[in-house]
């Protein structure tokens, strides 16, 4: 029988794309089925519409290489032309996701020339499918070594997306950007993305119509699935609370979907699971996997839920379950052909069979079985660095510590490497960011309209400021040079010293760097007051929707997520005043009045002033501090308030770079967040070997004050040593350090004569040495 092609047919289609992964039959008689079906599928007038949709079926059930895809391209030709043509771009899209299975760069330039192709063209429904290739060229990107180019290239489609107001495409672009800073280990813009691709499917009068009326009934499909996806982000940072919560919202709409998004329940049942793994919350976990199983019988999520459950069998010392559920799960994976990163989440036997090893005390078995998973993890870097971490440990319980130490050399490595690609990932969105907030940010709510404008015009008076006084600066050296240069009876020796001091305090008045650095600082936490300002109006939109409908529950969680949002634009805004201020403090170096003062007396209350101030903010941190005070010190003609904030700025780093090294080597004995917390402590009370300790030191040698400050932390290394006495620059993440302390520092010890140096090994600690000369001092 013929049928006229219609709309509905080509929905079925695409929602059976859409749904069902591909199942890979290694068959040539299917292949060779499918080509009979496509020359009966060809019509003379009209095209038969049942035979299309077995043939689509049967081709997602086929694995194909290049010279089957080839010729089934071929003899689809026929669907090129007219009404068909979004049909000949659904077998294609099918193509791409079969060339990504063994070729990712072929997939990935493959599916941007069908892209092009779709986006010229005016199909009825091409919008659909530009959105299904988009969702797909996902994968051969954050699987291979192009993540930095499928950065590129969605945030440009971000771009495009907002230019012509496109909220299908934006939806599909912040989905994608999404799962590629998951995959770099940022979980706060994933987050972000998340939660903006959610607020763009809630968009509906910016749909095309016809394509809206066809997509309508997945909105909320798309919407719980990123709910739970959201959870698990939450989930990897850390925050537990916040995992369970949005866990029991996607349980929620799921549930309240019926039948129609049952199929959603499996799913967030097993992210459900995983957090209560993590925090040993063990009750539930067997009638919470039995449910979602008995719903289930996609192969993928089947295999997410077997992965949860031969876990539980691991904590609940169950062994000879967990090691026949995990070998059953490989059959799965390996029938299937599940991929590492599938739609059930990350699936990877091998790491709990290591698990299952330690816990058997079977530690080499374990190791050789870390050694199979980490290249099958590809670009999951933060997986990889948990199994470098259960290996050292393995290693170290051996005693073979030259292997612990080669793995946690790169564990080191690549940590360093993720910091990297986190802010070359963070610069690659940021100047998009910045486009898309200019064009699009319109707050209606007037408390944060009036909010914002306020900041702003702080931050404006506070550019005018810094430009009137390093003008004043430029203005002031120009005339010192001259006069300089009159006084000719300077000696040699003299003018070399005031050369030094000239250069640096140009390095300091230079209009151009100093713009720069001000500029750079301050456009960092502003972005992060525009960006959370945009969510918080979204935010309060939909809190007058939920008011209107009376769902005072949704309503309230609404709130406190705005409420949270104010509070970061005001962190970020103190961050940004306490960049002015501190560049305040620049201009005004060396302005205190001298005064006779005890070096010794001074150093000993700066030191148990900055023990004491770090203490009140981490109630955790400890460190043993030293003093080795000479007696016989005169009392120094200086400015007290500025050596003072000098000591201060040595001190509060000692005790930084200790803490941090702390962590780290509490760090190295946690294999994985997975692995039971109270072994974890003890282990690292057996184990630990590290005390912190910060020492001062003063002593009167050849004619000089000398102050030392040294630490046993991770020292710096050399590459940046010279690096640590310029305006802003600082190894501080961003929001715990300006680059201004040590800048400051340098500028005030010269005024005062002397000199401040420093001496540092990577991995032992470093030393701060100041010297002032005894002709400042009054006996």
């Amino acid at each position: 029988m013929k049928m006229k092609y219609s709309y509905s047919s080509i929905l079925v289609l695409l929602i059976i794309f859409y749904c069902a992964p591909p199942f890979v039959v290694a068959q040539q008689s299917k292949v060779d089925s499918l080509l009979v079906m496509l020359k009966e599928v060809k019509p003379n007038k009209e095209l038969d519409t049942l035979k299309f949709n077995k043939f689509f079926e049967l081709l997602n059930q086929t694995e194909l290489n290049r010279e089957d895809i080839l010729n089934l391209e071929t003899n689809a030709q026929f669907l090129d032309n007219g009404i068909n043509k979004d049909l000949s771009y659904l077998i294609k899209l099918r193509f791409i996701t079969a060339l990504f299975k063994t070729d990712h760069g072929n997939s990935i330039s493959y599916g941007r020339k069908i892209l092009e192709e779709v986006e010229s063209s005016n199909s009825p429904h091409a919008k659909i499918v530009r959105d299904n290739i988009l969702g797909v060229l996902r994968i051969p990107y954050r699987n291979s070594n192009q993540l930095e180019q499928g950065f590129i290239f969605y945030n440009s489609k971000l771009l495009e997306f907002n230019a012509s107001r496109d909220s299908s495409g934006l939806a599909t672009a912040h989905y994608v950007l999404s799962g590629f800073y998951s995959t770099t280990g940022l979980y706060d813009e994933a987050i972000y993305h998340l939660k903006k691709a959610n607020s763009y499917t809630n968009r509906d009068s910016n749909y095309d119509k016809g394509f809206f009326a066809l997509r309508k009934r997945n909105i909320p499909y798309f919407e719980i699935q990123n709910t739970s996806v959201i959870a698990d982000n939450f989930l990897y940072k850390g925050d537990i609370q916040s995992a369970l919560e949005f866990n029991a919202k996607a349980l929620e709409d799921a549930k309240k979907g019926g039948e129609k998004y049952s199929v959603m329940i499996p799913y967030i049942t097993s992210n459900l699971v995983k957090v209560k793994l993590a925090t040993n919350e063990l009750k539930d976990i067997p009638i919470l996997l039995k449910t979602a199983k008995d719903l289930s019988d996609d192969p993928i999520t089947l295999a997410a839920l077997m992965q949860q459950e031969s876990h539980y069998y691991i904590k609940t010392n169950s062994f000879d379950l967990a090691d026949s559920l995990l070998n059953e799960l490989w059959d799965i994976v390996n029938e299937n052909n599940i991929p590492v990163v599938s739609s059930g989440g990350i699936i990877k036997p091998d790491h709990y069979l290591a698990l299952l090893g330690i816990e058997q005390n079977r530690p080499e078995k374990a190791i050789s079985l870390l050694n199979e998973n980490i290249p099958r993890l590809g670009n999951l870097r933060a997986e990889i660095l948990k199994d470098y971490k259960l290996q050292a440990y393995l290693y170290e319980k051996l005693g073979d510590y030259k292997n612990a130490y080669l793995v946690k050399e790169k564990q080191q490595q690549l940590q360093e490497q993720i910091q990297t690609d986190a802010d070359k990932y963070r610069r690659v969105s940021f100047e998009v960011e910045q486009e898309i907030n200019q064009k699009e940010l319109s707050i209606t709510a007037l408390q944060a309209e009036n909010q914002i404008a306020t900041i702003t015009q702080k931050f404006s008076i506070g550019l005018v400021i810094m430009f009137l006084l390093l003008t004043s600066m430029i203005y002031y050296r120009f005339h010192s040079k001259k006069k300089a240069n009159t006084i000719l009876e300077t000696t040699l020796s003299n003018l070399k010293s005031t050369q030094k001091q000239l250069i640096q305090s140009e390095k300091m008045a230079s209009l151009g760097e100093l713009t720069a650095g001000i500029a750079h600082e301050i456009q960092n936490p502003l972005n992060f007051v525009n960006n959370f300002a945009d969510v918080s109006d979204e935010m309060l939109d939909e809190l007058k929707e939920e008011l209107a409908k009376g769902d005072i529950a949704e309503a309230t969680i609404l709130a406190n997520d705005v409420k949270a949002n104010l509070q970061k634009i005001t962190h970020h805004g103190k961050r940004a005043d306490a960049i002015v201020k501190g560049m305040l403090a620049h201009s005004r170096a060396g302005s205190s009045e001298k005064q006779l003062t005890d070096i010794n007396a001074l150093a000993d209350e700066y030191l148990r002033l900055s023990y004491h101030g770090i203490r009140a903010k981490n109630k955790n941190f400890n460190s043993n501090f030293k003093t080795d005070l000479a007696g016989n010190l005169p009392k120094l003609n200086v400015a007290a308030q500025d050596i003072g904030r000098v000591l201060l700025n040595l001190f509060n780093n000692a005790f930084y770079a200790v803490q941090e090294k702390a962590e780290k080597e509490a760090l190295l004995a946690v294999a994985t967040y997975e692995n039971d917390a109270q072994q974890i402590s003890q282990n690292i009370i057996a184990t630990a070997a590290y005390t912190p300790m910060v020492m001062l030191r003063t002593q009167l040698i050849d004619g000089k004050v000398i102050i030392t400050v040294s630490d046993n932390g991770n020292g710096i290394p050399q590459a940046i040593k010279e690096k640590i006495f310029q305006p802003f620059f600082t190894t501080k993440p961003t929001g715990e350090g300006t680059g201004l302390g040590l800048s400051l520092s340098y500028d005030i010890i010269k005024a005062h004569g002397g000199e401040i140096t420093v001496d540092s090994k990577e991995g032992e600690g470093t030393m701060f040495t100041i010297q002032i000369p005894l002709n400042n001092a009054i006996k």
